[in-house]
């Protein structure tokens, strides 16, 4: 269940990046040779010329480049697009590299535009059905916040919580048969019974549990008794109007966080054990469908999307900004780039990233 989820999430985020390429180019008068839902090799694809439809069957090559075909593809994972002269390599004057340097700039920008807009509608979308949010005494809640609990938010590996199971995201509803209504019940009274077993009441996914907690008398350095991170935390409905309000600002912040995010990684020393690829994603997909359910997917989905969209626009060769890159530099010339070095600039860029993304899905499988 967990990897069906993980390749749709992957899908429609790469889906819906390449549909802004496909767009845009489309409305800049380029040539696109095919838009593909998934990768080659090709299973169907279809041609729509003088009012007919013609269809072909499998990855077998196209005669006519000058209609599109729309295809679905053997690899159901996202999608792409391909426009004669991407590559800088037609003069087609109907190719990209043919185009005004505006056309050009917003066909490699869309993709990472339409995955930020993206990211704003899932936001939305899970403010209108009820986003979990830390409450607290927080006063500037966007809407009122139903089913608050004191629940679960961090759980260190190894501690004794860990060992007994206890998992992000569990509602913790008593200790020891006494109920508890606020973290600070449940910090002070484990505070006061450090070293002892206790018995957690939890809820997980509208099912309780009871769990046999032990506890260290010494923990280790920012580490209480038991483990865990306590939050008071609710579910918080808003209104269309509102949700879409507050998908934007959801949005607005989750990008802002990312470069900082980056920051802390490697200020901390970090670095490349802090990274993760499509394993360590598939593993999140599994953790967050465990805590939060398919609802929780929602604002997760919506993450992935800013970070994809973050990730395309780095001035790398082989991604979408490393090709902004070199249009601006053409733009600053007045002149086209030598496109030899170009191509062999995002050529190994593309050779670097994957041998980055085999090690890091290395570690992901074999390091926790």
């Amino acid at each position: 269940m967990t990897l069906l989820i993980f390749l749709i999430i992957l899908s429609v985020l790469v889906f819906v990046h390449e549909l802004g390429h496909f767009i845009v180019a489309k409305k800049s008068g380029m040539n696109v040779e095919e838009f593909g839902f998934g990768f080659p090799p090709r299973l169907i694809g279809v041609q729509k010329k003088d009012g007919n439809f013609k269809v072909i069957w499998g990855p077998k090559q196209v005669q006519d480049k000058q209609t599109t075909v729309y295809s679905i593809n053997w690899i159901f994972a996202g999608g792409f697009v391909k426009i004669t002269g991407e590559n800088n390599d037609d003069e087609n004057h109907a190719s990209f590299v043919n185009k005004p340097f505006s056309a050009r700039f917003f066909t490699l920008t869309a993709g990472v535009i339409m995955n930020v807009l993206l990211a704003v509608v899932l936001y939305a979308v899970s403010f209108n059905l009820g986003a979990p949010l830390m409450v607290g005494e927080r006063a500037d809640l966007p809407c009122p916040a139903e089913g608050v609990a004191v629940t679960i938010h961090t759980v260190v590996p190894g501690s004794p919580a860990d060992h007994a199971g206890i998992k992000v995201g569990d509602q913790v509803l008593g200790l020891d048969g006494i109920q508890v209504h606020d973290t600070s019940d449940v910090i002070s009274y484990i505070k006061t019974n450090a070293g002892k077993s206790f018995n957690f009441t939890v809820r997980r996914q509208q099912v309780e549990h009871s769990l046999a907690v032990n506890s260290a008398q010494t923990p280790p350095p920012n580490q209480g008794p038991t483990g865990i991170g306590l939050g008071l935390f609710g579910t918080v409905k808003c209104s269309p109007a509102l949700a879409i309000k507050q998908g934007v600002i959801a949005s607005y912040y989750g990008l802002i966080n990312i470069p900082l995010g980056l920051y802390d990684v490697f200020t901390s020393g970090a670095g490349f054990q802090a990274l993760g690829g499509p394993v360590r994603i598939y593993q999140e997909t599994d953790k967050v469908k465990d805590q939060a359910g398919v609802q929780g997917l929602i604002p997760f989905a919506a993450f992935l999307s800013l970070n994809l969209a973050f990730l395309n626009i780095l001035p790398i060769p082989a991604l979408d900004g490393g090709r902004v890159m070199f249009l601006l530099i053409e733009k600053i010339r007045r002149k086209r780039n030598r496109q030899i070095v170009e191509q062999t600039a995002n050529a190994i860029g593309f050779l670097l990233l994957l041998l980055l993304l085999v090690a890091i899905s290395i570690k992901d499988v074999f390091v926790r």
